[in-house]
């Protein structure tokens, strides 16, 4: 467990730095793609995405059996949907996505604060508190089974294919070739997806490189757990914590940042509700499902991921029309 805790601490100093210095946010890759037309930054987290895939099947097909040991998720297949949904829109009004809002949070913004402790109480309250009854109740409805379900050898099969056409996507881009901070987004964050797994060969409660789960356990320990399982997760929340601190402090880019009205006050509690619902109900974040989840070709990452982006694109047009349903057409 020591050891564990100690490469996922080394792990979240990491992804806290890289957060810090590159900016990288998957709902800001979002909002350009769905508001300026503009896929560079989401082919940052693509590239990130293929690179990890094929780099995890091909460890599995050595006989590395990584992503084999992650549980069931509790929500089964409609806590992957529903979770997915909730937690794109959420992040959207949290003004973004759970390690986006741990690296805020380190470089000193009271909004973020907010975000992460109501989101880690959210989280725990749906993953192991008062409302586990739900998380179970959608699980039992449709059952989703844990690991991989691709056999190792069809796995870097599928890897290569997948790979290919993602790294001739983001590569054919002249803008993103000449990225070279887009580049080490994409490479930075598909090694350390990658170690993920391999801590948890050591550790299965740490489902890959995943903030949802773990910040639940962060705040489940902070708030009296005593279970030594929640040690390897809170090591990779504080590890984020501190080297976007770290990163930040040493940039000189520490800044104070504070709520501008009740309004953005109201949005970004709401939206700190959604995604610790919703990364709970799902068992995982953008991170968690979209570049880890989908590396060691979990069964549920993609429906998660497809739930995630679709939200987004909701909350977005929400901002801009102030609807939640699109206006019935009058004849």
């Amino acid at each position: 467990m020591t050891g564990a805790v100690a490469w996922a601490l080394l792990i979240g100093l990491a992804v806290g730095a890289l957060g810090q210095r590159t900016h990288f946010c998957t709902m800001g890759a979002l909002t350009d793609l769905f508001l300026f037309g503009s896929a560079r930054r989401l082919r940052g987290f693509v590239f990130a995405a293929a690179l990890a895939l094929v780099a995890v099947q091909g460890l599995r097909s050595a006989g590395l059996p990584l992503g084999e040991t992650a549980p069931s998720p509790g929500g089964g297949w409609l806590g992957a949907a529903v979770g997915g949904l909730l937690f794109g829109f959420g992040m959207v009004l949290a003004g973004g996505c759970w390690s986006r809002n741990l690296v805020r949070l380190g470089t000193g913004s009271l909004k973020a604060l907010v975000v992460v402790v109501i989101a880690g109480v959210t989280a725990a309250t749906f993953q192991g508190g008062v409302l586990s009854d739900i998380t179970r109740w959608l699980g039992r409805l449709v059952p989703a089974s844990g690991g991989t379900a691709v056999p190792a050898r069809l796995g870097v099969m599928l890897a290569i294919a997948i790979g290919l056409a993602a790294f001739a996507w983001c590569l054919t881009d002249r803008g993103f070739r000449s990225s070279g901070r887009d580049l080490a987004v994409g490479v930075t964050l598909a090694v350390l997806a990658t170690c993920a797994w391999l801590v948890a060969l050591r550790e299965p409660a740490l489902p890959g490189l995943n903030f949802a789960v773990p910040s639940a356990d962060a705040t489940s320990l902070l708030i009296g757990g005593a279970n030594p399982a929640y040690h390897v997760g809170a090591a990779l929340v504080f590890g984020t914590l501190t080297g976007a601190f770290v990163a930040a402090w040493t940039g000189h880019a520490l800044r104070l940042e504070t709520f501008t009205a009740r309004e953005d006050m109201v949005r970004h509690i709401v939206g700190a509700v959604l995604l610790g619902a919703g990364g709970a109900l799902a068992a995982g974040c953008t991170v968690g499902h979209g570049v880890s989840g989908l590396a060691a070709m979990l069964p549920t990452s993609p429906l998660a991921v497809a739930g995630m982006v679709g939200g987004a694109r909701w909350a977005l047009r929400y901002l801009e029309t102030g609807r939640l349903w699109p206006a019935r057409a009058t004849s």
